[in-house]
């Protein structure tokens, strides 16, 4: 049967059809089966067939079963596509109400530190406060669909299972660890900033601030690649002060260290370049294509400042197109350490338009226990847990979902590290107001210009 949205925002069913048994994946059991956990249903479709493959009652959740079809939904919406694929995912829906999912969305990021107090007084009064989060299953495909009503998000959040080979894994570990021991560090260190402000306020026998600002007490991630944020010293983007190691001098030290970095985006780059835009391609095409007409946008710009690093290795003119910080064109900054992010949070500087991609690094065989949920994504306003393990992708819009990550044992935080690529909001607003400028500006130019045999009036 296939699924469709009606009315009122769940999920039926309308017609009967079949899936061949070459849409089938290794590992996943059978077509159109539904897997079932309390208040979430989860099925087993092709990547190709339809909007929403699982019912999902606006109030609470449920669970149905049969068989999905390979007929496309013929909504308008932003969705996933009908390409054929021998791939397959399961599709689990939220159990949560339409309202709560779509929150943040609708009413506006709430304040750093007031993220978990949003989020606790949304599951109260959606009378969910006492629920846990359905653990999805550990391995294969998963796909979150998100509702209708949000014409820019196809999905919520795709899972790739197990799809970074271990090959390039370590080229991105061990160019990592290399610009570590020429002694790269970030340049951001919000922890030490709220340590001291936190002292100050004890001296000064004022009450502590709200927690919740920091994504995690561990350590802190590096910033690579193009970035704006408001700022006394810059108007527009510029590449982030990790990236090139600070903002003065060409010394031999200095430039050792901005060539370990460059060296760490290229792998960057070999990582993510063909396997993700695969897999939007398959999940969503008009998404793919956001992503590199942004691309195309930023490349040609002129708007993004390199500082004063002309003896650096990166490229001199912006028509050059910053090979090593394109990032598959998938996003303008990638954000890579050992941090735990394990405080809810919400990524207020990604893009709401271009989803952000999570990839989780790690050495082979020196995995972690997974047996309690380490390690997890926690999706509290879905409902959902998400497992990840190294090798795993995780697509999703981290601007709209609050989000953290259950936190690991300590003698097992160095064997997991995460990229998380995103599109630099600011940037994507700056870059695009400056090319429709230009747009019009040269339009007006060449409206302006005579027509030749086209006589003028005198006025």
């Amino acid at each position: 049967m296939r699924w469709q949205w009606r009315d009122d925002q769940s999920y039926v069913a309308d017609t009967q059809a079949e899936i061949g048994s070459d849409d089938r994946a290794e590992g996943d059991g059978n077509p159109g089966e539904v897997f079932s956990t309390p208040g979430c249903a989860i099925a087993l479709a092709a990547i190709h067939p339809v909007v929403a493959l699982c019912p999902s009652d606006a109030a609470g959740g449920g669970t149905v079963t049969g068989e999905v079809s390979r007929t496309p939904s013929p909504e308008p919406r932003l969705a996933p596509s009908q390409t054929a694929s021998k791939k397959a995912y399961k599709v689990a829906a939220s159990p949560f109400p339409i309202e709560l999912q779509m929150d943040i969305a609708l009413n506006g990021k709430p304040n750093r530190t007031r993220i978990q107090h949003r989020v606790d007084t949304l599951l109260r009064q959606h009378g969910l406060g006492h629920m846990e989060n359905q653990r999805l299953p550990l391995h294969g495909n998963i796909l979150i669909p998100a509702p209708p009503d949000l014409p820019t998000v196809p999905f919520w959040a795709f899972r790739a299972s197990g799809i970074l080979p271990q090959r390039l894994m370590d080229g991105v570990l061990n160019a990592m660890a290399e610009a570590e021991a020429a002694g790269c560090h970030p340049h951001i260190n919000p922890l030490k900033k709220a340590q001291a402000v936190a002292k100050r306020r004890e001296r000064q026998g004022l009450p502590p601030l709200p927690s919740g600002g920091a994504r995690s007490d561990y350590e802190v991630p590096f910033h690579i690649g193009v970035f704006k944020h408001p700022s006394r010293i810059f108007s527009q983007p510029w590449v982030t002060k990790d990236t090139l190691q600070g903002l003065k001098g060409d010394g031999p030290t200095r430039q050792r260290r901005v060539a370990k970095m460059m060296a760490l985006c290229k792998s960057l780059d070999n990582l993510v370049n063909g396997r993700v835009q695969g897999l939007l391609r398959h999940l969503s095409p008009e998404l793919l294509s956001r992503c590199r007409t942004f691309a195309r946008m930023r490349a040609a710009s002129t708007e993004i400042l390199k500082h004063d690093m002309p003896l650096a290795p990166l490229p001199t003119a912006p028509h050059d197109n910053w090979p090593v910080l394109r990032f598959g064109n998938l996003g303008t900054t990638v954000a890579i350490g050992r941090g735990q992010s394990e405080k809810l949070h919400l990524d207020v500087h990604d893009s709401e338009q271009l989803p952000t991609i999570l990839m989780v690094l790690g050495r082979e065989g020196d995995d972690w226990d997974h047996s309690g949920g380490e390690g997890d994504l926690k999706l509290p306003t879905l409902g959902l847990s998400v497992p990840l393990y190294p090798g795993d992708i995780l697509i999703f819009f981290a601007s709209l979902l609050p989000h953290q990550v259950k936190l690991l044992p300590e003698e097992d935080r160095h064997k997991r590290t995460v990229a998380t690529l995103f599109t630099c909001a600011s940037t994507q607003l700056h870059v695009q107001d400056k090319a429709e400028k230009k747009r019009k500006r040269l339009q007006e130019e060449e409206d302006d210009e005579p027509v030749e045999g086209v006589e003028h009036p005198v006025e």
